[in-house]
């Protein structure tokens, strides 16, 4: 079957969007990708306190945080810590895909947290994957920075994801870190993985190498961070990495934060809201009165802001709107960056009606030959909104894309380009104007390899090339340093961003990427580098009342359709007891490919009127915001000078290089 583009009488040809499908990636990671052994295990639940500031709060490692019912003895979001404050109950992820069944239907699964088994009381969660923890301790206790005990021990290999380290197998005795082997960044770090293997109820197997395994095939890192920088430390941070570790490409993804707030300890009274231009939800108190904890306080205001969201690097739209910040990465164009990186207009998103003349792409699915044909066509099938149209019809009317479903539905090289996202986003919520999206017109010659948002249209024909606009459709996993920050005297640490442990890439003046690995790579490349995302941000909001949903009853299509799909927003302001959910799709997951989820949260008070603690908690949440830009790195002494003494006739001489005046503080490189 083929599949058309139409680019509208456009000059240049587009490619690779409809569906989500593309070939020629420069990682190659879908088709090199052999799934891991690693399964989830509830034997392996645990839970530990993340207290290394202001916050404490329990954290399960099968995907949430906070103090469930069921587990007296867990710890709610309380701030300051020991005092029994409570601001939030639960922070959960929900993680949803549509896939195509074993009898070939198309269906929905959503991966949740907890509180779902199957009708024989088998697991149907997340699940915590053995090899990150010290399996002997009783209780079992997650992996944490500031505690070797709980690092799984030599009898154990060490980390099993380190177990093929060939200078270190395991690191054994040695912290996993995010930022690197060793690399204490935050006062407090804690790490686990799990699985969504054990979720059976759809028929649908995630892995050919292993068909007993269920779910998605996802594995997920948690990473919880607290530091006590005075800036920061009313705040922790949670960093989820989720890995496609089946077989399957799994086309549209979405996924969720779930907020069940309890401002003030009683839950009564809450006034949960959302501000969509600034991706923050807040949780507050009606009355700003609390439990007896508060002592006849005030209550403050606790805020959970989206730090990152999942990327789409295939729609050629610049969906984070970050190319404006990077001007120098368009050095190398002739001409007006308008014209050759050009903003989304009004026209963009109005219906297109087929005529004779049109310019087309036609792609062999099989084949995945391409050829450039016009309307008419008699070989070719076009896809509008999710079905089957033959040519030649007369005077075909091609729909905007009103809804995200990874359909080119207009054929015009873009997927999704909802009106309601990427052009004024937020014009109904806060009458203000959002900032326009690029969009990214890719040209290609059949045959070619080319890295998404690394080619630009050339002016006329599809033959004129320029090779810039790297921050379009940038991506992890694409061996890239797509934002030019990798800097060879500060990064050029090897794949576990260490230096001088000799591992693979250390020194060789290279970018050394940790895509497709398991190791973190070097720093501001991939992994490492959160700029590198074309994040799409918060794609729906919904606030319901608590109990209205039943997990174990609950359809996952409903989830699907009513929590995790684009463009849906129902956030009423309520008071009273509600849960809030939070959602960034759709975006594909190839095997092997890995998508990441960041959120802060922050808790404020002591002001005479909620606007005061308002205003302090959206300033602690920008110095969080601040930290991420700059790759969670703070202020920093330079690089230790290297000193030699020379001794002469009654005196010695000092001699030290300049590497400190050479050295970076990426703190301070945030505002760029």
């Amino acid at each position: 079957m083929r599949y058309l583009y139409n680019n509208h009488f456009k000059s240049y040809f587009l490619f690779i969007f409809i569906l989500g499908i593309f070939v020629n990636r420069g990682d190659a990671q879908s088709q090199k990708h052999i799934p891991s052994d690693q399964r989830g295990d509830l034997n392996f639940r645990a839970f530990s306190n993340i207290d290394g500031n202001n916050i404490r709060a329990s954290i399960f490692n099968s995907g949430y945080s906070g103090a469930p019912r069921e587990v007296p003895e867990s710890v709610n979001y309380e701030w300051p810590k020991n005092t029994g404050r409570i601001y939030i109950s639960i922070v959960g992820i929900w993680l949803g895909g549509e896939v195509i069944s074993e009898t070939g239907e198309l269906v929905n699964i959503v991966d949740v947290f907890a509180w779902r088994e199957s009708p024989g009381g088998k697991s149907w969660t997340f699940e915590p994957v053995p090899g990150f923890q010290n399996p002997e301790l009783d209780p079992l206790q997650l992996a944490n920075s500031g505690d070797p005990l709980t690092w799984p021990p030599a009898s154990q290999n060490g980390w099993r994801d380190k177990w093929e380290d060939p200078v270190d197998p395991g690191w054994i005795g040695s912290w996993n870190g995010f930022f690197g082997k060793n690399v204490l960044n935050a006062d407090q770090e804690l790490f686990y993985r799990c699985s969504d293997d054990l979720y059976s109820r759809i028929n649908y197997r995630p892995d050919t190498t292993d068909l007993s395994r269920r779910g998605l095939g996802i594995l997920m890192d948690v990473r919880t961070f607290a530091w006590s920088q005075v800036l920061i430390n009313d705040a922790v941070f949670f960093i989820h990495d989720i890995k496609n570790d089946g077989t399957k490409r799994i086309p549209k993804t979405s996924f969720l934060i779930f907020l069940a707030d309890y401002v003030g300890g009683d839950g009564q009274d809450d006034e949960p809201f959302i501000d969509l231009q600034s991706d923050i939800a807040f949780l507050t108190d009606s009355d700003r009165m609390g439990t007896t904890p508060f002592g006849g306080e005030f209550v403050g205001v606790a805020a959970i802001k989206y730090l990152e969201t999942p990327g789409n690097q295939v729609d050629g739209i610049d969906n984070d709107g970050d190319a404006d910040q990077y001007p120098d990465l368009l050095d190398m164009l002739e001409g007006d960056p308008e014209e050759l990186v050009p903003h989304f207009r009004d026209d963009d998103f109005k219906p297109r009606v087929l005529a004779p003349g049109d310019k087309l792409v036609l792609i062999d699915l099989e084949t995945f030959e391409r050829r450039i044909t016009t309307y008419p066509d008699n070989g070719g099938t076009v896809i509008s909104m999710g079905q089957p149209i033959y040519l030649p019809v007369e005077g075909i009317t091609l729909e905007e894309d009103t809804i995200a479903n990874m359909f080119d539905d207009d054929l015009d090289g873009l997927i999704d380009e909802m009106y309601t996202l990427h052009r004024w986003r937020y014009d109904e919520i806060t009458q203000t104007e959002a900032p326009v999206r690029y969009i990214n017109y890719l040209s290609f010659e059949p045959g070619d390899t080319v890295k998404r948002g690394f080619i630009v249209p050339g002016k006329n024909t599809p033959q004129s090339y320029t090779s810039v606009a790297p921050m379009i459709d940038e991506s992890r996993d694409d061996g890239f340093d797509n934002d030019r920050d990798w800097n060879a005297l500060n990064d050029d640490l090897g794949l576990d961003g260490v230096k001088g442990t000799g591992d693979p890439g250390e020194g060789d003046g290279v970018p050394s990427s940790g895509a497709g690995t398991e190791f973190p790579g070097e720093p501001n490349i991939d992994k490492t580098d959160v700029s590198e995302t074309d994040a799409i941000g918060l794609t729906s909001a919904v606030q319901i009342p608590v109990g209205d949903i039943s997990y174990n009853t609950t359809p996952d299509k409903y989830l699907w359709d009513f929590f995790m799909t684009p463009g849906h927003f129902d956030i009423p302001r309520p008071t009273g007891e509600y849960d809030t959910f939070v959602a960034s799709g759709f975006f594909p997951l190839d095997p092997g490919q890995r998508q990441r989820m960041a959120i802060a949260v922050a808790i404020a008070g002591g002001g005479q009127t909620i606007d005061e603690d308002l205003r302090s908690v959206i300033n602690k949440l920008s110095d969080t915001q601040k930290a991420y830009e700059a790759d969670y790195q703070f202020a920093r002494a330079p690089i230790q000078v290297t000193l030699n003494a020379v001794p002469g006739d009654g005196k010695v001489t000092l001699y030290w290089d300049d590497v400190a005046e050479y050295s970076v503080d990426k703190s301070l490189l945030s505002g760029r």
